[in-house]
């Protein structure tokens, strides 16, 4: 992909509108989504699951950045979010996801 043909995802405006999170949730969604995408636009990768684990692999599990539980979980749930709720599809309503957002064993185990 070149320069010229990088997309930013619409995924913030699905996120404002999505109804399932708290204030605070929607801000550690916001922070971990915006640095996915900057880190997508970097690295010239198109928006999908093996942008997700490159970056999941490279910048949230590093070995000289140690993690909480608690933002792994969060970061991991926020990863999901975008990968069934957000544009350029809409195929499903944001309101819709959030039925099954959290169900599953350990949130940032599809990007291993």
């Amino acid at each position: 992909m070149s320069a010229s043909t990088k997309t930013r995802c619409c995924w913030r405006r699905d996120l404002a509108d999505f109804r399932g999170l708290t204030d605070r949730e929607r801000s550690g969604f916001l922070l971990v989504l915006e640095w996915f995408e900057n880190f997508r636009l970097r690295s010239e990768l198109d928006a999908g699951r093996d942008a997700a684990k490159l970056f999941w692999k490279q910048e949230v599990l590093r070995a000289d950045r140690p993690r909480e539980k608690w933002q792994l979980e969060q970061w991991g749930d926020a990863m999901q979010w975008s990968r069934k709720g957000r544009c350029p599809t809409r195929s499903k309503t944001v309101e819709n996801i959030s039925n099954n957002l959290f169900s599953r064993e350990t949130p940032w185990s599809m990007f291993t």
